[in-house]
């Protein structure tokens, strides 16, 4: 039976003890940025949610003349709360996120566009009549639509991670904002806007 010295010995142990340490340094590292996805991934989930939600309530409050569409100043105020999301979806990781999203990429400049046209049309008002509601309202609906689509494909790229992780990208999701799947209009409904007397049709975001 051969005897190895123990300096040989010894460089094999701390050899592989190097190895062991590199392969969890690793691990950790491609877990950490799995999470980060997931997070990345949930908050821009949670910003595209809550600017559809958002949308719905202005047109509805556009359409009975009620909450947020009382005054024309606080309309303006309102959309400019709203247009923060944009803003929020705009910025860093997020960002980046939504341009490796195909149909998010897509989307986005176009709901972009929409928003600065109501932002626009808001500076022109003078005074917000009926007219001027039904015209706010339509533009809000085609932001509506562009919001919708935006949370199914955020949703849709969140459910393709997971499929790709596994039971590690399930896990992952549990964690705080991470696997953030929300449906688009939520339990609102979108088709009850617009439905006040005499605002048949109504249906627009700013």
């Amino acid at each position: 039976m051969l005897r190895y010295p123990l300096r040989l010995k010894l460089g094999a142990i701390a050899a592989l003890l190097f190895l062991t340490a590199a392969l969890v340094v690793v691990g950790l590292a491609a877990w950490r940025q799995e999470e980060l996805h997931h997070s990345v991934t949930g908050d821009a989930a949670w910003h595209a949610y809550k600017l559809d939600r958002d949308i719905i309530q202005l047109r509805s409050d556009l359409a009975w003349q009620t909450g947020n569409a009382r005054s024309l100043e606080a309309l303006k105020l309102r959309f400019d709360l709203i247009y923060s999301r944009i803003n929020l979806l705009q910025r860093g990781d997020v960002n980046q996120l939504l341009a490796k999203v195909p149909l998010a990429s897509r989307l986005f400049p176009d709901l972009i566009v929409l928003m600065d046209d109501i932002d626009i049309l808001l500076d022109e008002i003078v005074q917000l009549g009926g007219g001027e509601r039904l015209v706010l309202s339509d533009r809000l609906e085609r932001v509506g639509g562009l919001t919708e689509q935006l949370i199914i494909a955020i949703n849709g790229h969140l459910a393709e991670a997971a499929t790709r992780d596994g039971s590690r990208g399930l896990a992952a999701g549990s964690g705080p904002g991470g696997g953030v799947v929300v449906r688009a209009g939520g339990g609102g409904g979108r088709t009850g806007v617009g439905k006040a007397p005499g605002a048949a049709g109504a249906g627009s975001r700013r």
